[in-house]
């Protein structure tokens, strides 16, 4: 057969079979009189552009779906199609919300994606339930993802043109974005431009748009597509990432977010690069994006005249690689596609820890990425971040990207805040303190639209011992240098602190002869009842009962539940042992709040989630002297000096440090709070405050630094 029909039989260019052919690269292909002739049973090679090292994991869900002949699916693999967690899907087979094989642990492929369809379409409303409301699905416009207002518009417009794409019309829409940004870059019009035209222009253009479309040929309806998106409104602006804002404007948000893949605005980009340079640049050398995405990071380095040429990325995603290469061709049209082939890479950057001599690493690596447990096998042979149970993507990224960096050079990653301090991250932190050291940490809060995770903006330099000495810290409108005198990094406390701020936090967490409630106290999670709506009433119906919920808390007391409950524990999705709700004294706090609140309890009330119990038992230290410590300022400063967290977890509670007291200051103590509880005024509380600033020895100055930073926290008095 001649080029054109292997052409056809490969799905590929003829252009891309002739080069084949010409690299040897199948066998039996010969040339004669000029043309190459192939044997009728060759077959494509493998892509050597792409790195062929992607995990069947990291193929799309429809893709992998697709291979698989079986009839029935696992819990682990409904709970990606369905984007719920393994605990819910559980309840929902517990409570009959969803169909299971008899044995328990399988369901039918057809109803799991048949439910899927209509999960999405807001047929069903599993999705929009509370503990759900984070699992969107459909298109969201990426409006905060470039910067100039005519684009944003543009791909807006645009996107509604197009509601619903195949994964050809997908690839055809953004060649036809990708066409009318060749034209404009290059001052020429896009009037009547076509999918032929303009490959016909540019030899080099023409080899990456056919990597994009997959050939150089569209169908009918392919071409309706490319004519929509090369005749929108889209402006070229240099060095912006367009293509990806209607890419990622273009895909289904569940999609982006079963894989982990949230693009990052220009704007926070920007802030990154602003902080690498004024905490000490960047050295001579090359540069890599471990998971490019659609290389916003790389075009923004190259803006600011980082070489091209030594600009490097990785993906696992086929149509972001070719974007990204599109991206810097569309912007430095001197570096050709074989150049860019090689530098922008289809490829697994976790399959490797073979170590480079990259000068930066940057990037937003992926969030919560659902690894397959053969995938997690593997990679916990190579990291430690990781184990057969379970690992966070950006953890991986983190170690991967001290791997790439030669000695001195220099990360930077936008990751969550959670990776500071929450206790699963522990190995990779470690991991960090062993191997680099701080330059900064901005926390950035919730950058991310449909997101609700606050990130940080976070340089390491790769040099061993978790210095953070010198560190820029950025929160809010406070930006400070972190002084000398602090630990090597375990923990993302030594950054939540100004230096007087340290100086009393340090005070408070190695108070003499303080006890702890680990390993001393009851904690309980309130009921959680699965659906609300069905168990709690507003009226007292027969068989009924108060129970709290996290609004009903204030400091020291609690106000009278306005919802009603029967007590049926076996019809609950989660309930606590009765005898904890039923205890004679117990405490009651909010799960959700900026500064600690825990009331006192002798009537055997129950609480919902949103409403933790925790009955001390500390010996011979009373429960009110307990309630006082936990309400005081100093313990608010503490918790969130030392956790920063809006979620009061029981970890964060045992690590409050409970100052001793001698038998007279106990019981001044206890009286104080026996007023506050009675319906004290805040005098009360004044003067019980500033017993516990005594009972932890701080001085004036730290007495003053805890008051400023708690000041405009709410008290929740009553």
């Amino acid at each position: 057969m001649d080029s054109a029909k292997a052409a056809a039989k490969f799905g590929i260019s003829r252009r891309r079979v002739e080069a084949l052919c010409a690299e040897g690269r199948i066998p039996g292909a010969r040339k004669v009189k000029g043309k190459w002739q192939i044997p009728s049973s060759a077959v494509k090679p493998v892509d050597e552009r792409s790195a062929d090292v992607v995990p069947d994991d990291q193929l799309s869900l429809f893709d992998t779906i697709k291979k698989d002949r079986k009839t029935t699916l696992d819990r682990a693999e409904v709970c990606r199609i369905l984007s719920v967690s393994p605990t819910t899907l559980k309840n929902w087979v517990r409570l009959g919300k969803i169909r299971s094989d008899p044995d328990g642990a399988t369901f039918d492929k057809k109803y799991i994606f048949s439910l899927s369809r209509s999960m999405k379409k807001g047929e069903d409303g599993r999705l929009r339930t509370r503990r759900n409301k984070n699992k969107k699905t459909g298109k969201s416009v990426a409006s905060d993802y470039v910067g100039s207002t005519g684009n944003k518009e543009a791909v807006k417009r645009l996107a509604s043109l197009l509601p619903s794409l195949s994964l050809d019309g997908m690839r055809s829409a953004l060649a036809g974005c990708a066409a009318r940004l060749y034209l404009l870059s290059r001052g020429s019009s896009t009037e009547g431009a076509s999918f032929s035209s303009v490959l016909e222009s540019d030899s080099e253009f023409r080899s990456l748009m056919t990597d994009l479309v997959g050939g150089d040929k569209l169908t009918e309806k392919q071409s309706k597509t490319f004519d929509t998106a090369v005749s929108s409104e889209i402006s070229f602006v240099p060095w912006e990432d367009t293509l990806g804002s209607v890419y990622l404007s273009l895909s289904d948000v569940s999609d982006r977010k079963h894989s982990g893949i949230y693009f990052t605005p220009d704007v926070i980009v920007e802030r990154t690069l602003d902080l690498l340079y004024s905490t000490g640049g960047i050295k001579n050398g090359s540069a890599i994006d471990p998971c490019c995405g659609t290389g916003n990071f790389l075009l923004a380095l190259a803006k600011r005249g980082f070489p091209v040429s030594s600009l490097h990325g990785a993906d696992v995603d086929e149509i972001s690689v070719s974007l990204a290469r599109i991206n810097l061709f569309l912007n430095s049209p001197s570096t050709g596609a074989d150049s860019l082939r090689k530098t922008i890479v289809r490829t697994d950057s976790l399959a490797s820890r073979k170590e480079a001599d990259y000068s930066l690493v940057v990037g937003n690596p992926p969030w919560g990425y659902e690894f397959e447990k053969s995938r997690l096998a593997s990679l916990a042979k190579k990291y430690e971040s990781a184990d057969k149970k379970g690992a966070e993507s950006y953890d991986l990224f983190v170690e991967r990207g001290l791997d790439l960096l030669g000695e001195g050079g220099r990360l930077a990653y936008v990751i969550p805040e959670a990776f500071l301090n929450v206790s699963s991250h522990g190995a990779a932190r470690a991991d960090v303190g062993k191997r680099a050291s701080f330059s900064f940490v901005s926390f950035v809060g919730n950058v991310f639209s449909d997101v609700q995770c606050p990130a940080i903006l976070m340089g390491l330099e790769k040099r061993a011992g978790g210095d953070v000495t010198g560190c820029v810290v950025e929160r809010g409108e406070k930006r400070f240098t972190v002084g000398k005198g602090r630990p090597p990094f375990s923990d993302g406390s030594v950054f939540f602190s100004d230096d007087a701020e340290w100086s009393a936090l340090s005070r408070i967490s190695n108070t003499p002869g303080a006890r702890y409630l680990k390993d001393h106290a009851k904690f309980a999670l309130g009921i959680v009842t699965g659906n609300n709506k069905e168990f709690l009433s507003e009226e007292r119906l027969e068989g009924y009962e108060p129970v709290l919920r996290g609004t009903d808390v204030r400091r020291f007391r609690k106000t009278e539940p306005s919802v009603y409950i029967k007590f049926e524990p076996e019809k609950f999705q989660q309930c606590a042992p009765e005898e904890i709700f039923r205890a004679p004294e117990k405490l009651v706090y909010r799960f959700i709040c900026d500064s600690p609140v825990f009331a006192y309890d002798k009537d055997r009330t129950l609480s919902l989630n949103s409403c933790n119990v925790l009955i001390p038992g500390i010996k011979g230290v009373g429960i009110k002297y307990v309630l006082a410590v936990l309400n005081s300022s100093a313990a608010s400063f503490f918790l969130n000096k030392k956790f920063r967290s809006v979620k009061l977890l029981r970890s964060h509670v045992e690590a409050v440090p409970i100052p001793r007291a001698d038998e007279a200051t106990a019981k001044r103590v206890e009286e104080s709070v026996d007023a506050l509880i009675a319906g004290g005024t805040s005098d009360v509380y004044e003067k019980l405050d500033s017993l516990i600033f005594d009972l932890y020895g701080l001085t004036d100055e730290e007495i003053k630094t805890v008051r400023s930073s708690v000041s405009e926290k709410n008290r929740f008095l009553l």
